[in-house]
């Protein structure tokens, strides 16, 4: 795991240095937001991959696909999600590089017997420029022992594919 951090430090570092553009906007109605990162709940470390569709000024509708990929047997999750970004609500300016956001998720563990799980993923995102960020996010689920999946923390990066 540690050669992991390392790897994924290393490639923000490096998206980081030759990214110093443009800035990109915050989610619109036809932006296309990719990201893709690793979690850390107690004792696992899990690795998302995600999308995000801008709907409206500051909405988005998403999915998500998490696979374990060290500390239990494979278990993978797929859910759907709406996200609001709350630029606007905590007054950044329009040429923002900050996105803040809060939404709600509706998913399922596959292949085990959990039933379907509830969360709220909390998070930030720094673009770097128009077409490459990093985020942070906190991922609370509201029905631990019924969905089988634990509130986590992650880091990764994301893409913007339309701008």
């Amino acid at each position: 795991m540690k050669k992991t951090m390392i790897k994924l430090t290393t490639i923000l570092c490096l998206f980081f240095a030759v990214s110093f553009s443009t800035q990109a906007q915050f989610m619109d109605r036809g932006d296309v937001l990719g990201s893709g990162g690793l979690y850390f709940p107690s004792g696992y470390t899990f690795i998302r991959a995600g999308v995000d569709f801008g709907v409206a000024p500051n909405v988005s509708v998403g999915g998500n696909f998490i696979n374990v990929i060290s500390g239990a047997d494979g278990e993978s999750y797929i859910g759907g999600r709406v996200t609001y970004h709350l630029g606007e609500a905590f007054g950044v300016r329009d040429d923002r590089t900050l996105d803040p956001y809060v939404g709600g998720q509706v998913g399922k563990v596959l292949v085990s017997g959990y039933g379907v799980g509830f969360a709220l993923p909390i998070g930030l995102r720094f673009m770097f420029n128009d077409k490459v960020g990093a985020y942070g996010e906190y991922f609370i689920n509201l029905n631990q022992s019924s969905s089988g999946f634990p509130n986590m923390f992650g880091i990764g990066v994301s893409f913007r594919f339309n701008n």
